[in-house]
């Protein structure tokens, strides 16, 4: 690499992943949390889905705010300066396994994104026509 990254700005460069993921975790705890405006309060599964939703509701809002958080703590790195690295440590196989094990689960993100999407959008289409 002619040019190579601080680390400071592989920071910054990873920060959409996480804030991305914060907003698809609270918009799924939104979701959670309109739901149950639509469940009947006397029936005893409504109840039980009741405390589910919004037992998940509070643990997706919390984990929201953890993603974004970090998010913006991983754009506002970009400045940090190149601090010397160990090469020998770099070149420790776990380094490249733990790089591996992140380009693994991005594949698979992208994987169920695009399984998940066109019925998330079938849905969306249905909810119009009610």
């Amino acid at each position: 690499m002619d040019n190579p990254w601080t680390c400071g700005q592989g920071l910054a460069a990873t920060a959409p992943l996480p804030a991305a993921l914060g907003t698809v975790t609270k918009a799924i705890g939104t979701n959670l949390e309109l739901h149950i405006e639509v469940l009947d309060a006397a029936d005893p599964a409504s109840r039980r889905e009741r405390e589910v939703y919004v037992a998940l509701a509070g643990e997706l809002s919390d984990a929201a705010t953890l993603l974004a958080q970090a998010a913006a703590r991983m754009a506002a790195a970009r400045d940090l300066p190149m601090a010397p690295h160990d090469d020998q440590a770099m070149a420790d196989p776990r380094m490249r396994e733990a790089f591996r094990t992140l380009t693994d689960a991005e594949h698979d993100l992208a994987v169920l994104l695009e399984t998940r999407l066109p019925e998330d959008r079938k849905m969306l289409d249905a909810m119009g026509r009610v």
